[in-house]
């Protein structure tokens, strides 16, 4: 386990696993880092695969009130700990606040050049079936 402070003071507990472009995943409301137990032996033949505890949830911590800027500036903090051009997985809740951080022009992902953003999940409710692994599928082929 690895940690970073977040702009408020609250700190972010992350995991690193495996070799390959950084995949940074985030993941839903209602879980924490454990909802990509069984994903990550398989994306960490290819990426170093970053799993984090949203605030609030398991390692991490919380500092209240509740605000969805609070979050993102945690995925901000974790971006500038890789220190390079990331992949963003997100799914539902997670979806949302990873396309929040990366969607303005100044923002933490084009700081990082991140690579991509990809929505799963609730995120992706209005998409047709199958678009997630389709994307899912491009990060992979462009992993070395």
């Amino acid at each position: 386990m690895e940690t970073v402070t977040s702009a408020d003071g609250t700190r972010i507990a992350y995991w690193r696993k495996g070799s390959g472009p950084p995949l940074l995943m985030a993941h839903g409301g209602l879980c924490d880092r454990f909802a990509w137990y069984f994903v990550v032996p398989l994306l960490a033949r290819k990426f170093t695969v970053y799993t984090f505890d949203r605030r609030e949830r398991g390692a991490s911590g919380d500092t209240p009130p509740y605000a969805a800027e609070r979050e993102r500036e945690d995925i901000a903090a974790i971006l500038r700990a890789i220190g390079e051009p990331v992949h963003l997985l997100g799914h539902s809740a997670g979806g949302f606040i990873s396309w929040a951080v990366c969607a303005p022009a100044d923002s933490p992902c084009a700081k990082a050049r991140s690579k991509s953003v990809l929505l799963s999940g609730a995120a992706c409710s209005n998409r047709p079936p199958g678009v997630e692994w389709n994307a899912l599928r491009l990060i992979l082929s462009t992993a070395s």
